[in-house]
């Protein structure tokens, strides 16, 4: 009762002007008494804590401290009391009238006697409960993003502006082998291949620039693979100034191997894994473009194999495909590197000889080519051959070639088996053949 007494006394003599500021402030305030009790609460206050004043003066603000914040709150207001600070600032929960918390700013400032002894304190609460939501909030977000960095399979990176990594997640080793400890400060461009080098620069490039941007490289492991990761990147800029790079990169080996077999079920034969009809058609018509010299000429070469059901009929067809698989490294030792030898279909092969000098060499390849047909042997299997052979100019198209190298095979079968005929126009003369442009 004293000390309500004293601090009426002191509040009666301070100016109208505060007393109209502390009962209209948008914000909490009060007077508590260097014990801790409350002698007086503004409205906003007493509709903060959900209290009607006559309920709220009286009670020690310890009384509505939240438990969890008493030892600090009891703390502060101790070195308030005992002169150690003559202003603090708390953030605490106070528990409203019906038991809810409410996260509260509290400034308070002591006023002392002439002596320096504590009279009552003038304190400011302010509802941050929004403030306190948002932190909340973003920790949260802060947690699940560290979560997601931490156990994202894809591989999560921080670059500086030079390209050098600074921050790398888990899957980083999942991916590359390496720990995340034994990157970071490595350049990217270090990491991938030598033909992938100029491409990750001007991925970088791009980047500094403000362009977004996904590129696909392949990067060297740990155990010397080397695998494909697709990496999607943006810059990282503070206000308007570029700080680093960030992006999310994931290993699309799997897919390259996908494409791969894709692409080679496309343009190759199963079987024997030599070119099918269309990449052969493709080739045939690249090679006849490069026909830029007088006298250069290219042959195309139609092997058929003769009497191959009868191959069929005795080995069975398991047998006679293995029959034309052993057959096809064979064909492939005769020609050179830069030629294609490919399977049309059934027992027919393809063969594509560039660069010759002279027609004189048709004759010579042909006969190493249909030999090693007549020398194959396995499991007592005697094969023979047919050839037909037509040469191409720069007018020549591909279809017309390798049909006019069919009419020649028909012929060889017809007249010789295991011989060779070069189309040209004995072969329309003789067998009434529609003249086809080579």
């Amino acid at each position: 009762m004293a000390e309500m007494t004293a601090a009426s006394a002191a509040r009666a003599r301070g100016s109208s002007r505060f007393e109209t500021a502390f009962i209209h402030a948008p914000i909490g305030m009060s007077v508590v008494s260097s014990g801790g009790r409350c002698i007086e609460a503004n409205e906003a206050l007493c509709r903060l804590l959900g209290y009607h004043e006559d309920e709220l003066v009286g009670l020690n603000v310890f009384d509505i401290t939240h438990e969890d914040d008493q030892r600090a709150a009891r703390d502060n207001w101790r070195r308030l009391v005992e002169g150690g600070s003559s202003t603090t600032r708390i953030e605490l929960r106070y528990v409203r009238r019906d038991t809810t918390p409410v996260w509260v700013a509290i400034t308070s400032t002591m006023l002392r006697d002439a002596a320096g002894s504590s009279l009552y304190a003038v304190s400011q609460t302010e509802d941050i409960s929004w403030r306190k939501q948002a932190e909340d909030a973003r920790v949260l977000i802060e947690k699940r993003y560290a979560d997601l960095f931490e156990r994202c399979n894809d591989m999560i990176f921080t670059l500086d502006l030079e390209g050098v990594i600074v921050a790398l997640n888990p899957a980083a080793e999942q991916i590359t082998g390496f720990a995340p400890s034994e990157l970071i400060g490595q350049r990217l461009i270090d990491l991938v291949v030598e033909n992938d080098v100029e491409r990750a620069g001007k991925m970088l490039d791009r980047l500094r620039e403000g362009y977004d941007g996904t590129t696909e490289l392949q990067v060297v492991t740990k155990d010397g693979r080397c695998v494909y990761i697709e990496a999607s990147s943006r810059l990282v800029t503070d206000g308007d100034q570029p700080v680093g790079i960030e992006g999310i990169a994931r290993d699309t080996t799997e897919r390259h191997a996908l494409q791969e077999e894709l692409s080679r079920r496309a343009f190759y034969d199963s079987l024997t894994g030599l070119p099918n009809r269309a990449l052969f058609l493709d080739r045939l018509s690249q090679a006849v473009a490069r026909l830029n010299r007088p006298g250069e000429s290219v042959a195309v070469m139609l092997l058929g194999l003769d009497d191959f059901k009868s191959v069929n009929s005795d080995l069975g067809h398991a047998g006679a495909d293995e029959v034309l698989k052993a057959l096809t490294p064979l064909l492939q030792e005769k020609l050179r590197g830069s030629d294609t030898v490919a399977r049309l279909g059934g027992d027919q092969f393809g063969l594509i000889v560039e660069n010759l000098q002279s027609e004189d060499h048709v004759p010579i390849v042909a006969g190493r080519v249909l030999s090693t047909v007549s020398d194959f042997e396995m499991a007592r299997c005697a094969l023979s051959a047919s050839l037909g052979i037509a040469l191409a100019d720069p007018s020549s198209s591909a279809d017309a070639l390798l049909e006019n190298a069919h009419t020649a095979m028909r012929r060889a079968k017809r007249n010789n088996r295991g011989s060779f005929e070069r189309y040209g126009a004995e072969i329309r003369t003789l067998h009434g053949e529609s003249p086809i442009r080579t």
